[in-house]
Formats: structure tokens, C-alpha cells, sequence
């Protein structure tokens, strides 16, 4: 028979403010995010949920995961509406794209842009849509250009697009890349390190580039494109969309704290943890607190300077294990007498003596404060006021 957790955290029940438990009844996360942001709901579509709501994202279909990010800006102004005066339209045939807005399958609104290029029998050397955006990246600095796009006509299907970031501080091209066009909205991205000194003033840009910079032939170039959610941020991957309309907008940090669980746990316990993250620069992290809010273990799903190693971090002594990241990773963590052992998808990691993470009394879910862009998705969180046997840690984290 299996054992019963003490605390058990699967994303389920949520509520303005509240991440609910499924264990014990009526205990629950206190919920915090100073903004809006966006999810992928169960029917598939991207959604505004408001400030201090939990999100609970259906991106990888069936049971939702709780998604953490820290805080983020988006760059582009009037990130949905292409046809709007702060994106400009520039070409060399004299003959400027058109653009008009339709309704979105991704979202269920009338919030895409259907963009037509001209097609000239001349050779097109650039015809692009485009905004300046005002944003400071020091050289070396990762910065995030992503947008989402769909073949407007079966005849598109296939054909390509330039997306691409031009530093008109320096007056350079940072990286132009192609994208093919398919039937399915699909996001591209550009997450590139600025190597060409400091910035103010980027370009983003959709459409064909200059041949000599790498640009779509004009017989591959597609003819009509829909393109949804323009974003640039200061990251090191792309994070969820934030939309925007005449301003910059920001998402706070998501964060989630479980208090007084202390009465809940014993001497002996075993934590489990099982999530992901998408970001090989880094992603989101829990922390273990006692009951005077002092900091006694931390672990981090992945982490550039760990060569994308997730970290279990323990404080009183200091004890750190890091071990190869697993695209989903089911972590256990038990304290029989003092001693912790560590199981990481299905193996026993190691065993450290002396740790004092067992008197937690809060655990706080939070995107990483040191890492920008990229989303972790927590599947779920068990706490047993006991220790596991071997045998049942190996057969929770295989």
C-alpha cells in the first residue's frame, strides 16, 4: 500500500491569492504576483489571468502544471497590432506590406495580424515590418525577440520569413535568422548574446531581410503571414507573453508560500518534487525556511554556471549536490536520524550527515531572481511526515 503524504500539492484548485493543496483539505499556498500575466488554459488558448492568480498552463496538453517565472518586460509597443503607427513598413520595390487585423485562433479574439508583402517581379532586396524599441542592453547582456506566426494560405505553407534585430545605436545587424512558415501557429525566437557593443535603440523586424545579410530568396519568401504577440525582453530565453498596447508592460515574479507546516512534520520526513525547466540558462527554485524565516536548503532546477545542472543546496553546514538535469525531474529528499539522502529520477544520488533542513516550517515556490527569461512547470509536491524506504524513493522519482 502506498504511503500517504502529509502535505500534497498537485495543481489543481486555485483561487485569487490561494494555490490550493489537495492534502491536507482547506491548507494552501498564499499567492503573490504585483501583475498580470499570461497561460495556456485547458482549451488550448493564451489567457490574462490577474494579478496574484496562480497559473495553472495546459501547454504540454492533459493535467495542468503550475508555471513560475521571474519578473520580465516586453520592449515592443502595441505587441498585437502590427498595423498600428509604431510599426513601420519598408521595402525597396516602392510597394509597402499591408497589414489588417483578423481573428486569432490562439486566442479566441480579433488580436492577429494578417501581414501581405508585395510580391514584385523585380528582385526584392528587404520588405519588413518593423518597430524601434527603446532598450538598454550592455554589451555581452542576453536579450529575447519572439513572436508567433501561421501560413496565412495553404500556398504559404513552407515558405520562409527573416526574423532579426538590428542595434541602431551601432548601426549593426546583432543575428538574422530564417524561419519556415507551417500551417500551425508556431513560435520563433531569437535568444542571442548583444556582441556588438552597448545598445539604447534595437530593431525588431519580421519579413525578408537583405540578400547579403542572409535574407529569404523572394522565391521562398511567403506572401501573406499571420503574426501574433511581438515580444523583446532582456533574457536569456523567452518567457510567456506579455502584451502590451501603447507602453511597455512587465510581469512581477510569481511566488508561493506554505506557512506553519512545522506541527505537520516530524523529525523524520521526505520532501518529492517533480518539475522541469525549458531555460539551459536556468529556472525556478524552492526554498526550505524554519519557523524564524532562516534560510535551510534551496533547490534549483538547472543552472548555466552548474553546465545545466538542477542543485540541492542545504544550509546548517553548508551541503550542495549536483546532478545531471533530466528534462523532468522527480527529486526525494529523506532525513532518517540526520542523515539525507538524495533520489534523482529513480537513482540514489548521495548521502550527506548532519543537515538540519528537517524543522521547516515554510516552503516558498518562486521563479530565480538570478535568471531572466525561460518557465519552470512544477507537475507536483509531496511532504511524508516520514522516511520513505529506498525502494519506495526509487519507484516515486523513476
Amino acid at each position: 500500500m502506498k504511503t500517504r503524504p502529509t502535505i500534497a500539492m498537485i495543481p489543481s484548485g486555485y483561487g485569487v491569492g490561494k494555490l490550493h493543496n489537495i492534502i491536507p483539505v482547506g491548507e494552501s499556498f498564499t499567492w503573490t504576483r504585483g501583475s498580470s500575466a499570461t497561460r495556456v488554459n485547458k482549451d488550448g488558448l493564451i489567457e490574462l489571468v490577474g494579478n496574484d492568480v496562480p497559473r495553472l498552463d495546459y501547454s504540454s496538453g492533459g493535467c495542468p502544471k503550475l508555471l513560475l517565472e521571474n519578473s520580465s518586460t516586453n520592449y515592443v509597443v502595441r505587441s498585437e497590432d502590427l498595423a498600428n503607427s509604431a510599426w513601420g513598413k519598408a521595402n525597396t520595390d516602392g510597394v509597402n506590406a499591408s497589414v489588417s487585423t483578423i481573428f486569432n485562433t490562439l486566442t479566441g479574439e480579433n488580436n492577429a495580424s494578417l501581414i501581405e508583402f508585395s510580391q514584385s517581379a523585380n528582385e526584392v532586396d528587404y520588405n519588413v515590418v518593423r518597430q524601434d524599441a527603446n532598450i538598454t542592453i550592455n554589451n555581452g547582456e542576453f536579450f529575447s525577440a519572439s513572436a508567433w506566426i501561421k501560413a496565412a494560405e495553404s500556398n504559404d505553407v513552407g515558405k520562409k520569413i527573416n526574423l532579426y534585430i538590428y542595434n541602431k545605436t551601432n548601426s549593426s545587424y546583432e543575428v538574422v535568422k530564417v524561419f519556415t512558415v507551417t500551417s500551425e501557429w508556431q513560435r520563433i525566437a531569437i535568444n542571442e548574446e548583444l556582441t556588438e557593443g552597448d545598445a539604447a535603440l534595437i530593431e525588431f523586424t519580421i519579413g525578408k531581410a537583405r540578400d547579403y545579410l542572409g535574407g529569404v530568396p523572394l522565391n521562398e519568401f511567403t506572401n501573406k503571414v499571420l503574426v501574433y504577440g511581438c515580444q523583446l525582453e532582456i533574457a536569456t530565453k523567452e518567457s510567456s507573453y506579455i502584451p502590451t498596447s501603447g507602453a511597455i508592460a512587465s510581469r512581477s515574479v510569481d511566488s508561493g508560500s506554505l506557512d506553519n507546516i512545522n506541527s505537520l512534520l516530524g523529525n523524520n520526513a521526505t520532501l518529492f518534487l517533480q518539475g522541469s525547466s525549458d531555460n539551459d540558462q536556468g529556472g525556478g527554485s524552492l526554498y526550505f525556511l524554519d519557523i524564524n524565516d532562516t534560510l535551510l536548503g534551496r533547490l534549483y532546477f538547472k543552472q548555466a554556471n552548474l553546465d545545466d545542472k538542477s542543485r540541492i543546496r542545504l544550509e546548517n553546514p553548508l551541503y550542495e549536490l549536483n546532478s545531471d538535469f533530466k528534462e523532468n525531474v522527480k527529486l526525494a529528499l529523506k532525513n532518517k536520524n540526520g542523515v539525507y539522502t538524495l533520489f534523482i529520477n529513480g537513482q540514489q544520488i548521495n548521502n550527506a550527515t548532519e543537515q538540519t533542513l528537517f524543522g521547516i516550517n515554510r516552503i516558498d515556490l518562486r521563479g530565480f531572481a538570478l535568471v531572466k527569461g525561460g518557465q519552470t512547470f512544477i507537475d507536483k509536491m509531496f511532504i511524508y511526515d516520514k522516511e520513505l524506504t529506498d525502494e519506495e524513493l526509487i519507484n516515486l522519482t523513476k
